[in-house]
Formats: structure tokens, sequence, C-alpha cells
């Protein structure tokens, strides 16, 4: 069963109603995930995606980047620059249907305003993945490099601009000889 809202956009359920609210179409609210779904889904056979926050109109990173079965590199960004650095919110979170993404072997996702990563459970899926760069933040590192460096295959893991404490990050680095930690900014 399909429906058609009143601008033309394809509805493929109806999952509720309100009261005298059904006249053929559904909530704006429902409206905008049915076409955030349909965006990813028709994206889900490309090897190469990237995601502008400000054209997909989303504060946050949608959990629909699940939907990117074959997707090997993906860019995470906003279009338009922030100016200057703030520890306010609004905070972003890395969702945790990343771990959907068997064949992601590169992600960056800088500038977005990241606090919060999904538990290394959903990170330990990703076994192809091979480059992470988080630069530019809002990642506490003293709680994101233990979860991040559970990635079984990483190489890359870039984290400038975040904040971190220098011995622990040394320390991360004789423990872990095979990742490339990067998280000062070079000279």
């Amino acid at each position: 069963h399909k429906n058609i809202n009143p601008d033309g956009d394809l509805l493929k359920t109806v999952r509720y109603t309100k009261p005298n609210a059904y006249l053929g179409f559904r909530c704006v609210a429902e409206i905008t995930i049915d076409k955030m779904a349909h965006y990813f889904w028709s994206l889900k056979d490309q090897k190469k995606v990237s995601i502008s926050l400000d054209s997909l109109n989303s504060a946050d990173i949608p959990s629909e980047i699940g939907l990117l079965e074959k997707v090997e590199e993906l860019n995470i960004s906003l279009t338009t620059k922030k100016t200057g650095w703030t520890v306010l919110p609004p905070f972003r979170k890395l969702p945790a249907s990343i771990g959907n993404l068997k064949e992601l072997k590169s992600v960056t996702a800088n500038h977005l305003d990241i606090h919060h990563l999904p538990d290394s459970f959903y990170l330990k899926k990703l076994k192809n993945l091979q480059y992470v760069d988080l630069s530019f933040n809002k990642l506490d590192l003293k709680k994101a490099i233990p979860i991040l460096l559970q990635i079984p295959n990483l190489k890359v893991l870039k984290v400038t601009g975040n904040k971190y404490n220098e011995a622990l990050m040394e320390l991360y680095r004789k423990q872990y000889p095979n990742v490339e930690l990067v998280y000062q900014i070079s000279e």
C-alpha cells in the first residue's frame, strides 16, 4: 500500500493516525523520516558516500547511515563552516547503526561536535575499518580512545582538536604501535 502526501512524495507505510488528522497524508515529522530513509536507501550500493548534515536539514548524524551496506568510504560533514570552538551544546553522537557498515574502510567526521561514540560492541563489528578521522569534535579522548582502539584492523586514528592528556596519548601509542595515533596539530 503506497500513499502520496500533498507534496507528491511517496510514502510507503502509514503507521498511525491522529483523530481527525488523517487526510491521506501523515504528519510532517513522519514525512521527514521517510524522506531520510529513502535518501539513504538510494545510496545503499555506493562505495563512497559524502553526507552533508546541512543539505539533509539534520542537526544529528542520522541513524539511517546504517542502511549504507556497501559503503567503503564515508565522509560526514557540515557545509556551513563554524566560527570558533566551544564546549557548549549542541553535541552530536555517532549512531550505533554505524556498526552495520561491514564494508567500511574509512570514516571522516570532522567539526561535527561529536561528544559520544557508540559502545565498542558496535565498533568491533567494523572488521574492514582502517582509517578513522574524528578531528575537531568534542570527544573526551580518555573515554573515546579505548573504545576506538577496539576496532580490529584500525591503522590510522586522527583525533586532533579534541580534549586529551599528553601522557595518556603517548601511553596509547606505546600500547598500540600498529595504529598511527594523530592527536596534535602539526607545526
